[in-house]
């Protein structure tokens, strides 16, 4: 099913943009670190060494790290590389109220290996 768009596109694009939001950068910015270059690849290197919170926007002075984790949580849900992997948007936004837990990410999708 390559080449189509789906909800389950719209729940990876959405994961792109709320990470962009929450760490002040682009998905993909050549101005920085090598390690850093793309977003979700630095989000996932980050999460593997629970070292997350080190995403968000510095340029913010206060935040609630356990909703800071939550999104960054629902974000890499989301970006899954198996489409069949990623929530529904209906859990996206469960998640992110609080209704329900943050499912857990089993590991890092097999295009950053």
């Amino acid at each position: 099913m390559r080449g189509h768009l789906t909800e389950k596109a719209d729940v990876f694009g959405f994961g792109i943009v709320a990470l962009e939001i929450i760490s002040g950068r682009l998905n993909s910015d050549t101005d920085v670190n090598g390690d850093k270059v793309y977003l979700l690849e630095w989000a996932w290197d980050l999460r593997e060494s629970n070292r997350e919170l080190e995403l968000v926007d510095p340029s913010l002075s206060e935040y609630n790290a356990v909703e800071a984790k939550r999104l960054i949580g629902v974000v890499l849900l989301c970006t899954q590389a198996s489409a069949s992997l990623r929530p529904a948007m209906s859990r996206v936004v469960a998640m992110l109220s609080g209704d329900i837990e943050v499912s857990t990410v089993t590991s890092k999708p097999r295009y950053f290996n």
